[in-house]
């Protein structure tokens, strides 16, 4: 059995059965959840679909589950593509709230202030993304040495990596 994980947030199960792997987490009507399984490389197994008050996905045939370590769901809304730089759709991430992943203090205020903020951890690497207006003060001054911004839909984003250390580092 592995975990499944949104955001970095255990959601949900994947087992092997009879005839192959089940997975299995609750339903959020508003996204389509894709899966993939995640060790050394990723492999991608297919779209979660609804049944009950579950979005579950099974697949036939072999699958050796002790060479992957988790699987991973990828979110995204009907019609939305990943947002480059980012490998994942802008609404992927969850909404940055008490910042209990961060232990930089200076961080974890600025974060706290700024609004609109996001968080999503993919294949290991924690990202922290926000809406970013370059007329506006931002809370984030202090940190636009790590920031990389980029445009999703006519409207700019700041994005940083949260490395294993804890500490804010660009994206590339």
């Amino acid at each position: 059995m592995l975990p499944i994980y949104l955001c970095g947030e255990k959601v949900g199960t994947l087992q092997r059965t009879g005839s192959g792997i089940t997975a299995r987490c609750p339903i959020n009507k508003d996204y389509i959840y894709r899966l993939e399984l995640v060790g050394e490389q990723c492999m991608p197994l297919g779209v979660m679909m609804p049944q009950g008050d579950l979005f579950v996905l099974e697949k036939r045939g072999e699958f050796d589950l002790s060479k992957w370590q988790y699987a991973e769901i990828l979110r995204s809304r009907p019609g939305e593509v990943s947002a480059f730089p980012l490998p994942f759709a802008i609404s992927h991430g969850a909404s940055v709230m008490q910042c209990d992943f961060v232990k930089d203090e200076l961080l974890r205020q600025c974060l706290i202030r700024q609004n609109s903020a996001y968080t999503a951890v993919y294949k290991g690497k924690r990202y922290v993304y926000f809406p970013f207006d370059t007329a506006k003060d931002s809370p984030m001054s202090a940190f636009f040495f790590c920031l990389t911004v980029f445009d999703v839909q006519g409207r700019p984003y700041a994005v940083f990596c949260i490395d294993e250390n804890n500490i804010p580092v660009p994206l590339f």
